[in-house]
């Protein structure tokens, strides 16, 4: 059971996931039932939405976050957080001026991400 669902969860399109809930159904139709009671786009690939992601995890997001306030951390509140927002506008402008020289709509990274996976076009299969 423990196999069949972690290969549903994993399906990365709708039609993979309904094939391995089939199965699922044949060995155990309670566990068939109480899996359809989640909603799909909870608990599977194949419904999570790709737009908004990021290279960063969430972890190291918030320690590299405070990594940066040590010092303000050690001030009076009111100072503390001027030094912070002061910290963030000036983020936010570095990136908006980084972000203005991209040209197109295409980040540099995932670019080349692009160009390396077209080389291997002539190696994939329709099924």
């Amino acid at each position: 059971m423990k196999l069949l669902m972690w290969k549903a969860a994993k399906a990365s399109y709708p039609q993979a996931w309904e094939r391995e809930m089939k199965e699922i159904k044949k060995v155990n139709l309670e566990a068939y039932k109480y899996l359809m009671k989640i909603p799909p786009r909870h608990s599977t690939r194949a419904w999570f939405k790709p737009n908004p992601q990021c290279d960063t995890l969430l972890n190291n997001m918030s320690e590299a976050f405070n990594s940066v306030i040590v010092v303000p951390r050690q001030k009076p509140i009111v100072s503390m957080m001027e030094d912070i927002r002061v910290y963030l506008m000036e983020r936010w402008y570095k990136n908006r001026e980084k972000s203005a020289l991209y040209e197109g709509g295409i980040l540099p990274k995932n670019k080349k991400k692009i160009a390396k996976l077209t080389g291997y076009r002539n190696q994939w299969l329709a099924r």
